[in-house]
C-alpha cells in the first residue's frame, strides 16, 4: 500500500538555472516564501505579504490563489483598512498536511508521533525496544509505529507528507544511510531511507536524533526566546550537542559535529569510552555520576547510598538522596554541574548561541537541582557579554515528544519546496 504524496525535490541547480532555465522551480521557491510568510506571520493579508517578501504583486495574487485552491492555507476575516477595501487576512490550514516522526533516543524505547502542518503534536506512540536490541528488532519496531500511527490517526493518510527518523548514530542525510550507531549495536551502513521508504511509499528523511531534536526546539519556540543560534546539550546515558549557527544545523565536514561530551574538561581525568581521558561525558553524564558514587562509597563518606541501591536504580537514587538533603549526593551533582558548566561556558564563548537549550534523562530528572548551580558556575566561566544575552531553559520536547523533532525534518523540507499540485 503507497501512502501519502509524492514530494516534488528538485536538484540543486546553479543559480543561474534557478532564475532564468527552470520557471517550475522558480515557481515552487516563490511558493515556500509566500507559505513561510503566512505560517510565521499570520493571519496576513497579502498587502502584509508583499511588505515581507520581493515578489510582485501579481505573483503573490497567483500563488495565493493556488495555496486557497488546495487548501493549504484559508481566509480567516479581515484587517483594518488604510482607504478602500478591507484587505483580507490569510492564515496557514493546520489540517492540510501532517508528518509522522521516529526517535530512538538513550531509553529502551522508541518513540512516534504524529504532528500537522503547523508542527502540533497531535497524537504519539512509544514501543520498547529492550537494552541491547538488534538491528531486525529496531527496523521491525520502526515499522510496526509507522503502521500504528497511521491506521489510528483521525486523518486522510493522502494527506502525510513524509516521515522523519531521528536515530543516535553517524547517518548521511542524503542517501539516508546509516553508517555507525555506537548504542545500538553494529549497523553496516544499512539504507534505513530505503528501506522504510519502500515499505510505505513514503518519502522518509533520516537524521542525527540530537540534530533533529535540536531543529524541533528551535522550531517549536521560534517565536518565544530564539533567533537563529541554539546551542542544544543533551545529557544523560551520554552528552551530546547539536549547534545551529544562523537558522541551520552545522554539520561539520564529516556531519559529525555536536560531540560534546568528548571535549577535554580534566587532561588527568578517567577514561572515557571513546579512549580519551577526561572527557565531559566521563565526568558528568549519568554513568560517570554513578560511577563516583560507587568509588567514594568505598571510602567509608556518610551518606543514605548503599550500592545495591546504586546497582538497582541508578541515578535515581543519589537524585532521590540530594533532594532528600543527603550531602554527599548533593555534592555529586554539585559536582557533576561544574564540570558540566565548564563545557557549555566554553561553547557559549565560542558559539554566542542566543539560547542553550538542556535536554536529556538527566536534565529531566534532575533540572531543579541543576538550574541555579549551572547558572552560577556560568557566570565565572563566560565572556560578560555573551553570558548576558544567552537563556538557559529546559527542552519542551521530552518524552514520546521527542519524535516532534523529526516529524519537523519533513516540514522543513515542505516549507523549502512545497507540494506543487499544478502539471505545468
Amino acid at each position: 500500500m503507497v501512502y501519502g504524496r509524492e514530494i516534488y525535490l528538485p536538484p540543486p541547480y546553479p543559480m543561474k538555472s534557478i532564475l532564468v532555465g527552470n520557471p517550475r522551480l522558480m515557481k515552487d521557491i516563490n511558493k515556500a516564501t509566500i507559505l513561510n510568510a503566512i505560517r510565521t506571520k499570520g493571519p496576513i493579508s497579502r498587502v502584509g505579504i508583499s511588505q515581507l517578501v520581493k515578489l510582485s504583486g501579481t505573483t503573490i495574487s497567483v500563488i495565493v490563489d493556488d495555496l486557497l485552491k488546495d487548501g493549504f492555507i484559508y481566509e480567516v476575516g479581515t484587517d483594518e483598512s488604510t482607504g478602500g477595501r478591507k484587505p483580507i487576512l490569510l492564515e496557514l490550514n493546520p489540517l492540510a498536511g501532517y508528518s509522522i516522526g521516529i526517535d530512538l533516543g538513550e531509553t529502551d524505547s522508541l518513540f512516534g508521533a504524529i504532528v500537522n502542518l503547523k508542527g502540533e503534536f497531535i497524537e504519539s506512540r512509544r514501543k520498547s525496544i529492550g537494552p541491547s536490541p538488534n538491528i531486525d528488532t529496531i527496523v521491525s519496531s520502526i515499522k510496526d509505529t509507522i503502521r500504528e500511527l497511521i491506521s489510528n490517526m483521525a486523518v486522510d493518510p493522502e494527506k502525510l507528507l513524509g516521515i522523519g527518523i531521528g536515530i543516535p548514530a553517524l547517518v548521511d542525510i542524503r542517501t539516508g544511510i546509516v553508517h555507525s550507531a555506537s548504542n545500538l549495536g553494529i549497523w553496516n551502513d544499512l539504507p534505513l531511507k530505503t528501506i522504510i521508504e519502500e515499505e510505505f511509499g513514503i518519502t522518509t528523511y533520516i537524521d542525527d536524533s540530537v540534530k533533529a531534536r535540536a531543529q524541533g526546539e528551535r522550531w517549536r519556540i521560534n517565536g518565544d526566546v530564539i533567533r537563529d543560534n541554539l546551542l542544544y546539550v543533551t545529557v544523560g546515558k551520554g552528552i551530546g550537542a547539536a549547534i545551529i549557527a544562523d537558522g541551520k544545523i552545522y554539520r561539520g565536514e564529516d556531519s559529525i559535529a555536536g560531540e560534546f561530551g568528548h571535549i577535554t574538561v580534566d587532561l588527568n581525568g578517567p577514561r572515557c569510552s571513546c579512549g580519551n581521558r577526561g572527557c565531559l561525558e566521563a565526568m558528568a553524564s549519568e554513568g560517570a555520576l554513578v560511577r563516583m558514587a560507587m568509588d567514594r562509597l568505598q571510602t567509608g563518606v556518610a551518606t543514605t547510598l548503599t550500592p545495591e541501591i546504586l546497582k538497582s536504580v541508578g541515578v535515581q537514587a543519589i537524585i532521590d538522596a540530594a533532594r532528600s538533603g543527603d550531602r554527599f549526593a548533593i555534592e555529586l551533582i554539585r559536582g557533576a554541574t561544574v564540570i558540566l558548566a565548564a563545557g557549555i561556558g566554553s561553547a557559549i564563548n565560542l558559539l554566542n548561541p542566543a539560547v542553550v537549550v538542556m535536554s536529556g534523562t538527566m536534565i529531566q530528572k534532575a533540572w531543579d537541582l541543576i538550574l541555579e548551580p549551572l547558572k552560577q558556575e556560568l557566570t565565572c566561566r563566560t565572556l560578560e557579554t555573551p553570558y548576558e544575552k544567552v537563556k538557559i531553559i529546559r527542552a519542551g520536547l521530552e518524552g514520546e515528544k521527542t519524535a516532534v523533532g523529526p516529524a519537523l525534518l519533513v516540514l522543513q523540507e515542505f516549507f523549502n519546496y512545497p507540494v506543487d499540485s499544478s502539471t505545468d
